[in-house]
């Protein structure tokens, strides 16, 4: 599957201390954005999901986004009614290849984030 970035380091938090924040942070080759974080807060806003791209100033809380998985290959992107853009792309998806060694510690929870 092609992609358009590759993660260079990712970082998962995974809701060691029972705060009902589960976080994804991929650090990538391309910029911007440079960096790409989601986050669910189960407790606070549950059916929520942020997402920051590049810097702060470019964050959002959605409830439009949705993720696929395909050979290594993790898709991110904005349900089609919904009228949300990545905005160094203006496209609704992004793709990001992720070695298999990132897989297998990331996966969890990136469900946890994405089980609404």
């Amino acid at each position: 599957m092609a992609f358009d970035m590759k993660a260079l380091k990712v970082l998962v938090d995974k809701d060691f201390e029972d705060d009902g924040l589960y976080a994804v942070t991929l650090w990538v080759d391309l910029e911007p954005p440079r960096y790409i974080s989601i986050s669910r807060d189960v407790f606070e806003e549950p059916d929520v999901i942020y997402i920051e791209a590049q810097d702060q100033i470019y964050g959002k809380k959605t409830i439009n986004l949705r993720y696929s998985i395909s050979d290594l290959v993790l898709r991110l992107y904005f349900t089609q009614d919904a009228d949300e853009r990545f905005h160094w792309n203006n496209r609704q998806d992004v793709s990001i290849s992720i070695d298999k060694e990132n897989w297998d510690e990331m996966l969890p929870t990136l469900n946890n984030i994405f089980d609404r």
